[in-house]
């Protein structure tokens, strides 16, 4: 995904002024061409990494059995402390 964003990277590092400013937030043109898109990519690297880690956790916790239904929960809870005391 990133490196398809190899364009993008470029205009980043090789930025320059355009030489006229937005009228409503004072910034330079040229942010909004080469550093904006840059931090957009950034951005969507950083979401689709969250999700896939959390899918990856998600997965392991339900392949480890450590995600269980409520009805499983309660039976064995109730189990629990009669190992105890025997």
């Amino acid at each position: 995904m990133l490196a398809a964003q190899w364009d993008t990277l470029l205009r980043f590092a090789w930025a320059v002024d355009y030489g006229k400013e937005d009228p409503v937030f004072g910034r330079d043109l040229g942010f909004y061409l080469f550093t904006l898109p840059y931090f957009e990519v950034i951005q969507n690297a950083a979401a689709v990494g969250s999700l896939l880690v959390l899918a990856t956790l998600l997965w392991l916790y339900v392949a480890i059995g450590k995600v269980r239904s409520e009805q499983e929960a309660r039976s064995r809870s109730n189990r629990e402390p009669c190992g105890i005391w025997l």
